[in-house]
């Protein structure tokens, strides 16, 4: 995978997670649980959209001017790393959407 391709993952789980803490208010009256499949259901959304895209990106890696400008459409810094300004690595999002789990869910 790209680092540009890894940064639009990055962005995405990083909008996701601001969306989610956004409507915490307006989920406040479901229950836990279907607070966390909501969010669990909104992230595996985020990943395939930006796992189709990191595809796309990684087919064509000879072209920096698409990687140019898929980075411009979605806000991602030069030189953004892999992990989201929430603070969490790929690793733990992957184990938090695994466990059914979300920050979203137990925030308060």
């Amino acid at each position: 995978m790209t680092s540009t391709a890894q940064a639009i993952r990055s962005r995405f789980d990083e909008i996701c997670q601001s969306e989610l803490l956004r409507l915490r208010r307006k989920m406040a009256a479901l229950p836990a649980s279907a607070q966390a499949d909501i969010a669990a259901i909104s992230f595996a959304i985020a990943e395939a959209i930006s796992s189709a895209i990191g595809a796309g990106l990684d087919r064509e890696q000879s072209d920096e001017g698409l990687a140019e400008i898929v980075g411009r459409l979605f806000a991602v810094p030069a030189g953004m790393e892999a992990v989201s300004s929430c603070g969490r690595s790929s690793h733990e999002r992957d184990a938090d959407r695994a466990a059914g789990r979300s920050r979203i869910a137990t925030a308060g």
